[in-house]
């Protein structure tokens, strides 16, 4: 096993020199060999010469946006390129920095800081302000007009070019786009009036990430970036790793909590440890100037993912903006506790270890258990496992996990270093995914496949009904299987056949069998196999704790366990077991809880000792590639907590005083020189009786931020911003997902009437035919005397084609025209229950299906070719400016209909010229078809007059469409403003009041001299607001 220490970054070694020469440029006279496809920015950068750029991302696709990284090529017929996008070539002689080029890179600086608050920048007071100091803590006012009220003011690469630029003055007029800062979100911050469009974020989040939550918008001079029609961003596809506020250049993205702070630059390096992946973070803390319970001049800020390990500067949403929260809970347990009759009184350590090894000499060691948590560090779990087996000499100890958990980990261990080598997915073909959702559980390794995917590696996912992967992960994926746990082996057996299997990432929550299968299947094999966990420490816990704890709670139910030590909250685990909470803990006599956090299950404890969070100590852990990883203590301990390692090293002491010398200085070289130490974490011991009881249990597939726990704790109740997301997704995907199934069977009875439309599309009722004027009549009459009114079409009717509402191919304002025409019937509407008669292809019985929201289209319509429409109208088209064809096609369509709605049953089989001949009365009705009066909202006085219609085809005047919104129905989403291709519509007043922000949405205008009429907003509105007004 590898020991790695957290402040050691391995060097990469030198390659043997080559006998081919390698190729050579001439960056500011200095001679510099690169390799093929290096750019010139980055054979610069390698050799620290400065080139200044904004929209440039290491290993990224070149963007060349911003054009500050302009450098000139000598003897070059371009001279001036960018060197982020120009590959160097041999014999090239680059000029970084020049006259002519700083004068150029001036203007263009100038350019884009006449959109951006810059009066610092250019303020003779600048300096004075830096040495002062004077970034306040608390800003009163969201908005930033300048750098010194700035979150980034000293990490501003703006401010950097700037001042290399010598930037005194602006020769532009500054323009303040005044966009509201977007203040109450989760997590991020955003403020527009700062952006510099160099799609930094947009990259990153689509190229790297594969996220896509965030766009360009608008066009011009108001051209922001964004989310999809302007949402928030918990409405958005948004996974909240926070790597658009890293790489923002100029401060537009920022962290919620830590924005105002006073020192930037204290930080330490450290893990995060909610999964087994174990990325690395750098920890920032600032000064505490309020008074705190705490003793610490020094209060954790934020956590930012370091770039010096394989995570490359990426991090989850727990790893980038939780743990803050996490570890400066208010509800941490601040001091040790015990029990005086219903309530907990606070006292001394020394109390209460008195008190605790009075109790634990009262019990025999078959009647004490303990059970640890798998978010222990290696160190802590040791000594736990020493007090309980060497001093306490109880066989009771169990880890709180799941018991599949700990038989995958005992197949696991036989697998040799090389082949849990995470570094082989840089180089893997065909990468497996079994029972594992990366973009939610583990999105820095979303990451890596992404990169896998773009070098052609093949992406394939396993996976039962129970995981719902995500679209943006699908589109990842070469292919898809779903299928059953149990059916998984004979897959991949299939897929190793076809494919050279070398990379396979196993999730937390399957079969122990297919694990084993696995194991054995590739064991001879070059296959990568990395195992993936929730759990921070489960390995190396588990190699102490080999027994699951349903052994434990089974010997408390019957009553042979008396006294129980924890080291977080079980209750989760005993109602998953399906066992009732006081029952199980009534049969205890002593419950001792060694925890972080105030839980509802501490209060069944009569002792409680508060423990620290693994920044403040030192330890190691045992990481998804089975690594020992060590880490140093990144703060003191709060409040009067102690470390886990310290707790147990005291007790023990207690309890033996032969062995308290040994252990009053417990350091990281007692533990590497521990013999027994070393083989238990290398080593887990068998347990073949659990392992054959449980390899084919049954797994619940978790898929959702909610499993991500420490200490027990369910991480979202400790982060009000998670939480928020969490509840307001799963509120929000209730309603896009709320279906009304087709479920319903046609039972003719008592408490039902029955109506048809035959196949001539004439409605009839116990062999009565009906005119259809009185539908709404006949409705009402049933719906009044409590009868089911039971609508069933005859499939196979020469009148009617018929569709569910939500599948119509037509947008909804043509629909709308269309039925105000009769050409359309929507039974939506209607409280009645729809269904199609057709028969049986197999038996020839006639069945029933019911269709909600049941539409009928006339079928004549559908007999209108496009091609026909557009020569009809050719002149038409022609003088709308646009060749939009087949839009202005289907336009005439619902403009006949709506015209000509008397006479639509003939419509379709006449000429132009007998279109125009028709003028019927509105009294002549006898001779009209019997769906005419289906729509009872239709009011022929407000149709358009004829003449209208008459004088386009006589060519006497050109009426245009003039299209509108409704501002009593726009909700200011603004797709429509994105969709337009003339810039025809812009933001025009406030209405209403938003739904997430509470705030006051602008409500979107047309402008009629740059509307085109093409009509391309209309089907895009999400709810109607858009109309053709007038002709």
């Amino acid at each position: 096993m590898l020991f790695i220490k957290s402040q050691e970054v391995k060097k990469m070694s030198k390659e043997s020199k080559s006998d081919k020469i390698k190729p050579k440029i001439n960056i500011d006279g200095k001679e510099l060999e690169f390799e093929p496809g290096e750019t010139i920015l980055q054979i610069a950068e390698r050799s620290n010469i400065y080139i200044p750029k904004l929209c440039y991302i290491e290993g990224l696709t070149p963007y060349g946006g911003c054009r500050l990284c302009i450098v000139k090529v000598e003897g070059d017929p371009k001279p001036y390129q960018t060197s982020c996008s120009t590959p160097a070539r041999d014999g090239m002689k680059i000029i970084t920095k020049d006259d002519e080029l700083q004068s150029m890179r001036k203007e263009t600086l100038q350019l884009i800081l006449s959109e951006h608050p810059s009066n610092c920048l250019i303020c003779g007071h600048n300096k004075t302000c830096d040495d002062l100091n004077s970034q306040p803590t608390k800003i009163p006012s969201s908005r930033i007009f300048g750098c010194f009220s700035c979150a980034s003011k000293y990490t501003c690469e703006l401010r950097e070019i700037c001042n290399y630029l010598n930037i005194d003055k602006l020769d532009y007029e500054f323009h303040y786009k005044n966009h509201k800062p977007k203040t109450s979100e989760p997590f991020i911050l955003r403020d527009y009036n700062l952006c510099i469009n160099c799609g930094r974020c947009v990259r990153i989040c689509s190229e790297l990430r594969g996220i896509n939550a965030i766009d360009f918008m608008f066009r011009g001079y108001n051209v922001y970036i964004g989310s999809s029609i302007s949402t928030p961003l918990v409405d958005s596809n948004c996974i909240f790793c926070g790597a658009c506020v890293d790489i923002c250049p100029v401060g537009v993205y920022t962290a919620k909590k830590p924005k105002w702070v006073y020192d930037r630059n204290n930080f330490k390096e450290g893990f995060c440890i909610f999964c087994n992946m174990d990325c690395k973070m750098n920890y920032y803390f600032d000064k505490v100037e309020e008074e705190t319970d705490s003793t610490q001049n020094y209060r954790l800020i934020e956590s930012i993912p370091s770039k010096n390990w394989f995570n490359k500067g990426q991090a989850c949403v727990i790893g980038r903006f939780c743990i803050p929260d996490i570890v400066l809970s208010p509800i941490r347990i601040k001091s040790p506790l015990i029990k005086s009759g219903y309530r907990f009184v606070s006292t001394t350590w020394e109390n209460v270890y008195s008190t605790l090894v009075r109790k634990l000499k009262e019990f025999d060691p078959n009647e004490i258990a303990i059970i640890a948590s798998p978010d222990l560090t290696n160190e802590s779990a040791f000594l736990l496992y020493l007090l309980g087996k060497k001093i306490l000499k109880t066989q009771n100890i169990a880890i709180n996990t799941h018991d599949y958990l700990i038989t995958n980990i005992y197949y696991l261990k036989n697998l040799s270093n090389q082949k849990r080598l995470y570094t082989n997915i840089n180089v893997a073909n065909n990468i497996i995914l079994i029972e594992t959702d990366v973009q939610n559980m583990y999105q820095v390794l979303l990451v890596d496949l992404i990169k896998a995917k773009n070098r052609g590696a093949n992406l394939i996912a396993i996976h039962s009904n129970e995981l719902d992967l995500p679209n943006e992960t699908k589109r990842l994926l070469n292919k898809e299987i779903v299928v059953s746990q149990e059916e998984v082996p004979k897959v991949i057996e299939k897929l190793k056949s076809e494919y050279n299997i070398d990379f396979i990432i196993l999730g937390s929550y399957i079969y122990p069998s297919i694990t084993k299968t696995i194991v054995n299947m590739f064991e001879n094999s070059n296959a990568t196999i990395i195992p993936l966990s929730v759990g921070s420490n489960i390995e190396g816990v588990g190699s102490l704790f080999p027994t699951p704890i349903s052994k434990i709670i089974d010997k408390i139910k019957s009553n042979q366990i008396k006294l129980l030590i924890i080291t977080e909250r079980i209750d989760n685990v005993i109602k998953d077991m399906n066992l009732n909470i006081d029952q199980i803990v009534n049969n205890l006599n002593y419950l001792v809880t060694i925890d972080i956090y105030e839980n509802e299950f501490m209060n069944y404890s009569n002792i409680i000792l508060p423990a620290s969070t693994y920044l403040e100590d030192w330890g190691s852990i045992v990481n998804f590639e089975r690594k020992i990883i060590k880490f140093d203590k990144v703060m003191d301990p709060l409040f009067d907590s102690k470390p886990d390692r310290l707790i147990f090293s005291e007790i023990i002491s207690y309890l033996d005083n032969s062995i308290a010398k040994d252990l009053n200085n417990l350091s990281e070289a007692w533990f590497d020189n521990n013999n027994e130490y070393k083989d238990m974490i290398n080593n887990p011991p068998n347990n073949s009786e659990t392992i054959e009881q449980i390899l084919i249990k049954k797994v619940n597939v978790p898929n959702s931020w909610r499993n991500y726990k420490f200490r027990g704790m369910p991480i979202y109740k400790l982060v009000d911003d998670l939480r928020f997301i969490i509840e307001h997704r799963e509120s929000t995907s209730a309603l896009c997902e709320e279906k009304i199934e087709n479920i319903k069977e046609y039972k003719p009875s008592e408490n039902s009437i029955d109506f048809y439309i035959n196949s001539a599309g004439i409605l009839s009722s116990n062999g009565v035919n009906y005119g259809l004027s009185i539908f709404q009549s006949i409705i009402n009459s049933i719906k009044s005397a409590n009868f089911e009114f039971n609508l069933i079409l005859d499939e196979n009717n020469n009148v009617f084609n018929y569709y569910k509402e939500d599948e119509f191919c037509l947008c909804n304002n043509y629909k709308r025209t269309l039925e105000y025409s009769n050409a359309i019937i929507n039974l939506s509407k209607y409280p009645i229950n729809c269904y199609i008669k057709y028969k049986n292809p197999d038996d020839g019985k006639e069945q029933y299906e019911f269709i909600d929201k049941l539409l009928l289209l006339k079928k004549e319509i559908l007999s209108i070719h496009p091609k026909k429409i557009i020569e009809t109208f050719k002149k038409y088209s022609e003088n709308e400016n646009n060749g939009n064809s087949i839009n202005n096609g289907m336009q005439m369509i619902a403009l006949l209909a709506a015209q000509q709605s008397s006479e639509y049953a003939t419509l379709i089989n006449k000429s132009e010229s007998s279109i125009i001949q028709m003028n019927k009365s509105k009294e002549n009705k006898q001779n009209l078809p019997d769906w005419y009066i289906w729509n009872p909202m239709l009011h022929l006085e407000n149709m358009i007059d004829k003449s209208v219609l008459k004088s386009i085809f006589e060519k006497q005047q050109i009426i245009k469409p003039i299209v509108d919104i409704l501002p009593d129905k726009c909700i200011g989403c603004n797709r429509c403003i994105n969709i337009c291709p003339h810039n025809a519509i812009d933001i025009f007043y406030s209405s209403k009041s938003w739904v997430y922000e509470n705030k006051i949405p602008n409500i979107s205008k047309i402008t009629t001299s740059k509307c085109f009429k093409c009509t391309t907003c209309i089907p895009h509105c999400p709810v109607n607001a858009i109309i053709i007004k007038k002709w």
